[in-house]
């Protein structure tokens, strides 16, 4: 009898107690098979001496560190209690409580536990207007693994179709390679997209050659993709619009794109130290959810396709 399959991709979830986990429970099993995937909630709780006290104070106050304590225990409790939806689903789960400034120890908790992924939502779902997170933010930043950002997923959500821009940038053929290993992944479409924005023709070259240009390059970079899939990319376009981030936004509405795969930087990022602005124009306004790949990544993408493929069962005794 062969093996019982072992959990290997490691995904960290950032939340708070009581956020909904309605949205996670029909996007991870769209993307990940939960029989290799463990989940590991992570809530940072904030310590009342970093608002309240100073540390001289707080030592002489046993009696608050008592409450922290029990507070500490009982939202952990809490925390495990919430993920039982996704071990319903088959995925591995574990939920941590850690003190600390928020934003620091979830990009130290992703390092350290070497994370394949962070998923998390673009905003708070309390928020009232269309900004990025801080928590989001940073992610995109200086994550060491990949981030996947969501808004509100609908009910049957599958991944049929994967959207790749390109600025045929360094960082976009990582993120290529990310989005069409993602594709092969689920079985979904991958759609390759070059945006030409009408505004930013700083080369002095007249708009259809520049087409023509970025056709040609387009199509080398559509061989490259059938060299690494297992069937063809039949969706590769050049597409003029004001700027990269409406186009890629347009084609992603008028295609019913399920994912956007896309790098944190690229062209327009100032020695790619800086979160591109068609990137954070992608997530902020985005439908669907964005897979992004942060500079600081150091998770390659063929080490996550293996981990994430569920091994091919041995044949029992009895059939051999």
């Amino acid at each position: 009898m062969a093996n019982p399959t072992q959990p290997q991709l490691r995904i960290l979830l950032p939340l708070k107690p009581k956020d909904d986990l309605n949205d996670l429970s029909r996007l991870l099993p769209a993307l990940l098979a939960p029989e290799v995937t463990h989940l590991r909630r992570l809530y940072v709780h904030r310590p009342l001496e970093t608002d309240f006290f100073i540390p001289e104070t707080y030592a002489r106050l046993p009696e608050i560190a008592q409450i922290e304590f029990d507070a500490e225990n009982a939202t952990r409790m809490e925390t495990q209690h919430e993920m039982e939806e996704l071990a319903s689903r088959g995925f591995s789960v574990s939920s941590e409580v850690v003190r600390g400034n928020p934003t620091e120890e979830v990009l130290r908790e992703a390092s350290l536990w070497r994370a394949d992924l962070v998923a998390a939502r673009t905003r708070s779902a309390r928020a009232q207007d269309r900004r990025i997170g801080g928590m989001a933010t940073a992610l995109l930043h200086y994550a060491t693994c990949g981030v996947l950002l969501h808004r509100e997923v609908p009910e049957g959500y599958r991944v049929r179709r994967v959207l790749i821009p390109t600025d045929f940038s360094r960082a976009a053929r990582h993120s290529a390679d990310w989005g069409l290993g993602l594709a092969d992944l689920t079985g979904a479409q991958p759609h390759l997209l070059h945006v030409i924005a009408r505004w930013n023709n700083r080369h002095g070259i007249h708009q259809d050659e520049l087409l023509r240009m970025a056709t040609d390059e387009l199509e080398r970079w559509r061989a490259r993709g059938r060299s690494l899939l297992r069937r063809p990319v039949e969706h590769a376009r050049v597409v003029e619009a004001a700027t990269p981030a409406e186009g890629i936004l347009a084609y992603a509405q008028e295609n019913q794109i399920d994912l956007i795969v896309a790098s944190a930087t690229g062209l327009s990022a100032v020695r790619a130290a800086l979160l591109g602005s068609n990137t954070r124009k992608i997530v902020r306004a985005s439908a669907c959810p964005v897979f992004v790949l942060p500079t600081s990544n150091r998770v390659a993408v063929a080490t996550f396709l293996d981990r994430a493929r569920v091994p091919a069962m041995e044949p029992s005794a009895d059939a051999r």
